[in-house]
Formats: structure tokens, sequence, C-alpha cells
């Protein structure tokens, strides 16, 4: 049997008992020792009901379901609706936001996305129908680990900038130190959104890197992020597409170390949608933005067509974002494996 106790008071120094507002045996068939934590109560002003939001769990914790209960009255008895996954994906740590316009919120956290999802509640605050926005303000910590450790892998958290665009266009991500500079130009491509269809280039300490063969005056040979920052602290710049000219200002926030031998990198916050390729620079990527917005300019529908029906310029998810790192970090570990196999001769 699982309780939520309903107590009441005038002074937040003296409580009093009220009711027991949940009891119950097992409401989503967990089996004995299930989990039951977090109430979150919201009032459904046109049903005149109370829902209640909780975590359910079995007893390997492993689940990570929301229970939703139902009461005419905020100290019940709340009777059990249904269970479900968040989006699914894990409902940890469940906590409930309600805006000055009355829309209902549910935050909740999925360790193994790396981030707290803000999910606007629908249909008498019972059911939550889509992600309003991806927030992972506890960044790397909360897909490696509780806190910063002092020893394992140095991972980087850092901040990718397109100098020159307005709003600015930028992205924050996470990447081991040891990876190399060629690793961070595909990481890039990938958090900014662009195609890696043009030559590129770092500008580190006065040096210029490239792994693009034939460049003139370029260093072909890689160095660690690591060894980057040594050589220029404050940061370094990265120039992609010689024709657009974009470039970038990348600056390291910090570093911690993680328990994962082979940590992904990650992205958890960002705004604006880079520019399109081949836009025509920072003045061809203002001037096609201001077409983008005016849906009665005679030039909307053919730019709109050529940038994708979905491009949005104000648009940005960390989400689709760390789903490409994912992608790429998992081809890159199995070419890796594949390597090493080759050199042991199996």
């Amino acid at each position: 049997m699982r309780y939520v106790a309903c107590y009441s008071s005038k002074d937040i120094a003296l409580w009093r008992f009220r009711y027991q507002t949940i009891k119950t045996t097992n409401p989503a068939g967990f089996g004995a020792g299930f989990e039951l934590e977090r109430p979150r109560v919201y009032f459904n002003a046109k049903t005149r009901k109370f829902v209640m939001y909780v975590h359910l769990d079995d007893r390997s914790y492993k689940l990570a379901r929301v229970g939703v209960f139902t009461s005419k009255r905020l100290d019940g008895n709340f009777e059990f609706l249904t269970s479900f996954r968040l989006l699914d994906k894990e409902g940890r740590d469940i906590r409930q936001f309600i805006d000055d316009d009355g829309s209902a919120y549910l935050v909740f956290e999925s360790r193994l996305f790396g981030g707290s999802y803000n999910t606007k509640l629908w249909d008498g605050c019972l059911r939550v129908d889509n992600e309003v926005c991806l927030g992972c303000r506890r960044r790397l910590q909360s897909r490696y680990a509780l806190k910063p450790m002092s020893t394992g892998r140095k991972v980087f958290e850092m901040r990718v900038s397109l100098r020159g665009t307005d709003p600015l266009v930028w992205r924050e991500f996470g990447v081991p130190a040891d990876y190399s500079i060629n690793d961070l130009h595909e990481i890039i491509q990938i958090v900014m959104g662009w195609h890696n269809y043009h030559c590129h280039v770092f500008r580190i300490g006065g040096k210029e890197y490239s792994s693009d063969i034939g460049l003139e005056g370029v260093c072909s040979q890689s160095i660690q992020i690591a060894t980057a920052f040594r050589k220029s602290p404050s940061g370094f710049e990265y120039v992609y597409d010689f024709g657009d000219t974009w470039c970038h200002d990348v600056t390291l926030i910090r570093s911690l170390k993680v328990p994962d031998n082979d940590p992904p990198p990650l992205c958890w916050d960002g705004a604006m949608a880079s520019p399109p390729e081949d836009v025509g620079g920072i003045g061809g990527f203002a001037a096609f933005k201001q077409i983008l917005a005016n849906p009665d300019h005679e030039e909307h529908d053919k730019w709109q067509t050529w940038a994708g029906p979905t491009y949005r310029a104000d648009c940005f998810s960390a989400k689709q974002a760390t789903a490409g790192l994912i992608g790429w970090w998992r081809n890159r570990s199995c070419l890796e494996d594949f390597i090493a196999s080759q050199r042991l001769g199996t």
C-alpha cells in the first residue's frame, strides 16, 4: 500500500493533517515494492477536477513512468486513471509550472537523453501532447555523473557562435577534450546544421589547420582540442565556406571529468537556425530572412521552397542536434573498433 497525505497550514509553521489523498495498491501492475513519489497537482477550471501526476516505478527503478489520478476535492480521494511514459522517455524528477494564462506544463528529467523536458498539458490536464522545449542546464552531468569527477575522461563544455548574425546563431555542446580538431569540424557541422559542402579552416594561435586537401599554407596535421585551447586559451576561429565566409567563434566554457570511457558528444542549448548553404554570406542571409518574414513578398515562395518547407530562421532543436551527434559518435566508434581489429589481425 502507498499513500499520499494532505496537510494544510495558515502560517507555514503549524500543519494540520487533512486526509490521505491517495491510498493505492499497485495501481499500474508494477508488482511488490513499487515506488510512488513526487505528487504534483493541477486544477482544471473546465472540468472542476484536480489532476495529480506522480512518478511511478517498479522495484528496479528503471521504468520511470508517470501515474495520473483525479479527484473532485484537493484533499481526495484521488482515483487512479492511467500510467504512461512521457514522450516515450523516462519521467523522473517531475515538476510543474502554470503560466499566467492558465496553461499547465509538466517538466521532467530524462537521464538517458541528458536533459529536462518541458511539456504542455492538454485535454483537462490529462494528456501530454507535445514538447515545448528541451533544457539541459545540468549539461553533461545529467548524462554521465551527478557531479564533476576528480578522475575520469576530460570533457570540454564549449560554445560556438556565428559571427555577424543578428540575432546571434550559437550552440553549446560537450565533447571529449582528446578529440581532434578534425572531429570538432564534423561536430560543428552537425550542431550548426551545415552539410560539409565546402572547405574549412581553423585559425589557432596564429596558425591555420584543416583536413581539406590542397589548401596552400595550411597545416594538414590535426591536433587535439585540448592542444588547441592550450595554444589559444581565449578561443579560436573556425571558418567554413570561403565563398560565403562563415566565421565561427569557438570558446571554452569549462572542463569536467566524467566516468564514462567513451562519452558521446552532446548538444544542450542554442538559438536560431543556421543560414542555408550558399545563401550569400551575412548580407545574403539578412536579405533572405527579410523575404521569409514577409509572406506577401513576390519571392517569398521561391526562397521558402529553396530553403525547404520546414525551414524557420528562429528555430533550433538541441534534441535533433544531439541525435545527429549520437549517430556520428556511433559510426566513429564502429570505425575505431574496425581499425583496432585490423591492427590485431582479428
